[in-house]
């Protein structure tokens, strides 16, 4: 018997920063005061020229936005479902917590990460950042949310077919480096279309792996009462790989 684990995962996410408005600053160059009258003819001598000091502009860091596929789109509201709900800056267990929630609070729904697993929010009092879809009461369609691709994230990006090359749905996979009881881990589930997508922060490197952890029960693999379709369970092959990241190879499981 496989393994076969329900999907709870912890969730969370980015602050966002506004920078103050700089009111512009207009440099005006003084004008010369007018010339007197001709009375008596006298030689003026020429006035010093004011040499203005150009004031160096200071340095300013932007901290990109998300960007939002264009679509007619009405924000929803709702609720987290779970108390200490983690806000990440990032969709992924490897990004900082900007705030914890408190179950039953209030988040305005902007958008959806590709691959369908993080919603990008807004809390009350203007903050936005990341949440897992999972731990939202009463969660929104995706196919009425736009796509919001993250900024500032590696992506490590997998497929899961069967032997006749029809996506695998609902499969877990972990992506961690290291040893240890807690080395450090983000995970992702295929979406209908059998694909994963994981974000990593830029400064991901070195060797990590990318393992096969748990079904839901949401898999197309499963039936209504979670069990294995006609109580034969497959197996992910390979069950783990070794990958060097950043990579922008898809990475391929087949479901036998």
């Amino acid at each position: 018997m496989k393994r076969i684990l329900p999907l709870l995962l912890f969730a969370g996410l980015m602050a966002a920063c506004s920078l103050p408005l700089i009111n512009p600053v207009s440099s005006t160059t003084p004008t010369q005061p007018a010339m007197p009258p001709t009375l008596p003819v006298v030689t003026l001598e020429p006035l010093p020229t004011e040499t203005l000091i150009q004031e160096p502009t200071p340095q300013i860091t932007v901290f990109p936005e998300p960007t939002t596929t264009p679509t007619s789109f009405v924000a929803y509201t709702v609720t987290t479902s779970v108390n200490n709900l983690n806000l990440r800056t990032n969709p992924g267990y490897l990004f900082p917590i900007s705030r914890s929630l408190k179950e039953g609070t209030e988040l305005t729904i902007l958008g959806i990460a590709p691959g369908y697993e993080w919603y990008y929010v807004r809390t009350q009092d203007a903050v936005s950042g990341w949440v897992y879809t999972q731990l939202i009461q009463n969660p929104v369609p995706v196919i009425q949310l736009p796509v919001v691709e993250p900024s500032d994230v590696e992506i490590v990006t997998g497929t899961l077919t069967d032997e006749q090359g029809s996506p695998i749905s609902g499969i877990q996979f972990a992506i961690w480096q290291g040893q240890g009881v807690n080395p450090p881990r983000n995970d992702a589930n295929t979406d209908i279309n059998g694909k994963f997508i994981a974000f990593m922060p830029q400064d991901i490197s070195g060797e990590w792996n990318i393992e096969f952890v748990a079904i839901s029960c949401t898999s197309n693999t499963m039936d209504a009462n979670c069990n294995c379709l006609g109580n034969i369970c497959k197996d992910v092959e390979p069950k783990s790989i070794t990958v060097p990241l950043p990579s922008s190879e898809i990475f391929k499981f087949t479901w036998k």
